[in-house]
C-alpha cells in the first residue's frame, strides 16, 4: 500500500479511535513523549494490510499473529526486543485491537462501496 492509500484508514482511527486515547490530542495527534508515535501509527501500513487480508469475525489472537507473521521477521525492535504494537494488541484487545479491525474493516467496506459507484475507466 502506498502513503496514499493509507490516507483514508488513517483519519478513521485518529477520528474514532485517537481522540479517545489518554496520550492522543482532540485531533487525534499523537502526544506521546519525545515525539514518537505510538505502535498503532507507526505501523499502520501491517495493520491495514493484515486486517483487510484476514476480514471481519476473527479472533484477536489470530490477529495478533498475523501482525507477527507480516512484522517480527523484518522488525527492528528496541534493544530489550519489547514491541509497543504487540503490547497495544495483546494487553487490550478489547479496548484496541477489536476496535482498530471494525474501524479498518468500515473503512474498507466504504472504499469498496465507492468503488462500483464508480463509472469504468475508458
Amino acid at each position: 500500500m502506498t502513503t496514499k492509500d493509507l490516507g483514508p484508514f488513517e483519519r478513521a482511527i485518529a477520528t474514532q479511535l485517537c481522540t479517545r486515547c489518554a496520550e492522543g490530542g482532540a485531533g487525534g495527534a499523537c502526544c506521546r513523549p519525545g515525539g514518537q508515535p505510538c505502535a498503532l501509527k507507526a505501523h499502520v501500513d501491517v495493520i491495514v494490510e493484515a486486517i483487510t487480508r484476514l476480514g471481519r469475525g476473527r479472533t484477536a489472537d489470530e490477529y495478533s499473529r498475523a501482525f507477527e507473521r507480516s512484522m517480527c521477521p523484518v522488525c527492528v525492535s528496541d534493544v530489550t526486543g519489547y514491541c509497543s504494537l504487540l503490547e497495544l494488541v495483546i494487553e487490550r484487545p478489547d479496548a484496541y485491537l477489536l476496535r482498530i479491525v471494525d474501524i479498518v474493516m468500515d473503512v474498507e467496506d466504504a472504499l469498496r462501496r465507492e468503488q462500483l459507484r464508480r463509472p469504468p475507466a475508458r
